[in-house]
């Protein structure tokens, strides 16, 4: 089932989401680095806790979508 709110789809493996959690967690890489990992993690479609629409993504880091 396709989703137009999404562009992009993103499908990360158990190690790539570990790392970016790891990422999003110790605060001490650059901040632009960290709202990346945060911004995979939540469009992960393989994964329950992520499947978040572009929209949803944008409204909860405060960042604006490109169509």
């Amino acid at each position: 089932m396709s989703n137009p709110n999404i562009k992009h789809k993103i499908g990360l493996s158990e190690a790539q989401r570990q790392r970016l959690k790891d990422i999003s967690r110790n605060g001490s890489a650059p901040a632009k680095k960290i709202l990346h990992a945060r911004i995979l993690l939540m469009a992960d479609q393989t994964h329950v806790e992520g499947r978040w629409s572009d929209v949803q993504i944008s409204e909860a880091v405060g960042l604006h979508v490109n169509k």
